[in-house]
């Protein structure tokens, strides 16, 4: 029979950084973006047994969440104080702040061509890339607590059609991009004590986790 050791393995002892993690975006070329509670770094690819941290920034705001946005050469970083913050990819230094959300940011993802950003007021924004113009505020805030986690459903050409989000509220949506407006597809009462965490697995089937120590699979469109 197998075992957890036959199929995991452990390939090193960890990374120390500096804060405690708490978010991660993995980057294929260099390695993995990642945000504490002090900063923001990134831990190089290489030797397994060898990681270490490349370059660690430290921040005068407090990391939420962070995401990769590899066809824009761009790293976008979530914080406490509401604000979108873009980040070079190489140094990790600021180099533009969106205006702030009313609440902490609490989920970031991204295609080629859009940026969402859920926070903890309920709301989920969307901002066209590269220039990060605002597209869409305020109409998807059918969440009753914050937003947890946020999923763009995969696409041809690396664009996304439908938005997947979840919030402590036990209710998942899906939501159309092309047409914001229309009612979302809705799934009450997903996890007993909310939903932590989205994943497409294909156009059709959706992923969910949550505080109820299941995993979930979805058929919405």
């Amino acid at each position: 029979a197998s075992t957890a050791d036959d199929v995991f393995e452990y390939l090193s002892d960890g990374v120390a950084v500096d804060g405690q993690p708490c978010a991660l975006a993995a980057n294929g070329a260099a390695g993995v973006y990642f945000a504490t509670t002090k900063g923001v770094g990134l831990c190089a690819k290489g030797d397994p047994a060898a990681a270490k941290v490349e370059v660690f920034k430290s921040t005068m705001w407090d990391p939420t969440k962070i995401v990769h946005v590899s066809a824009h050469s761009m790293v976008v970083a979530g914080a406490k104080d509401g604000v979108v913050r873009v980040l070079d990819p190489a140094t990790l230094a600021e180099t533009k702040a969106l205006p702030p959300h009313r609440g902490e940011i609490t989920a970031l993802a991204a295609t080629t061509t859009t940026l969402a950003a859920g926070d903890a007021d309920r709301d989920i924004k969307l901002y066209a890339l590269p220039g990060l113009d605002l597209k869409l505020h305020s109409i998807w805030r059918f969440h009753t607590s914050r937003v947890t986690d946020l999923a763009f459903r995969p696409h041809e050409g690396g664009g996304a059609d439908y938005l997947a989000s979840t919030a402590s509220d036990e209710t998942i949506y899906v939501w159309s991009i092309d047409k914001p407006h229309d009612v979302p597809v809705k799934f009450d009462f997903a996890h007993k004590d909310g939903v932590t965490a989205l994943a497409w697995i294909d156009e059709a089937h959706l992923l969910s986790a949550g505080n109820d120590a299941n995993a979930l699979k979805w058929k919405p469109l």
